[in-house]
Parts: C-alpha cells; sequence; structure tokens
C-alpha cells in the first residue's frame, strides 16, 4: 500500500466521525492531500542535493522551524483552539 494513502487512512479512521457523508468525505480528503503537497514542496526546497548527503545549520533550522510550527498547531487542537 501507498504510504501517503495509509496515512490517509489513518487520518480518515482517527478525525471523520462515521456518518460523515460523501461532500465532508471528499473535501476532508482533498485538505489532507493537499496539505502533504504543500509539506513535500517545503521539504524539496530545504533538501538541496548539491550541498551533499548532510544537512546544513540553515536546512536543520527551517526543518526545526516546520516542526515547531505543526507542534503549536497540535497544542491549539488539543487546547480547543484550532
Amino acid at each position: 500500500m501507498k504510504q501517503l494513502k495509509m496515512e490517509w487512512e489513518t487520518y480518515r479512521h482517527l478525525v471523520m466521525p462515521p456518518q460523515a457523508g460523501p461532500d465532508q468525505f471528499l473535501e476532508t480528503r482533498r485538505a489532507f492531500y493537499a496539505g502533504a503537497k504543500a509539506m513535500f514542496g517545503l521539504i524539496s526546497e530545504i533538501s538541496d542535493p548539491k550541498t551533499g548527503p548532510e544537512a546544513t545549520q540553515s536546512e536543520l533550522e527551517r526543518i526545526h522551524g516546520l516542526a515547531d510550527e505543526l507542534e503549536e498547531f497540535n497544542q491549539r487542537i488539543r487546547n480547543g483552539k484550532a
């Protein structure tokens, strides 16, 4: 099975109510994959093959920034604010 599809299926089972209609399913799936595409684009910009296999300090800082931003969003969800 494809990796993103597996993540989508896990997300769908955890988040979507069983009674979700086809429109909610479609829009939630689109949002999930759009988020995955956006994250892939950001990571692709960070990873520069010209710098070699080791990440530069700048690349690491950008990756940590993304991780911090995601954690901040998760915290907002836990606090009922997102």
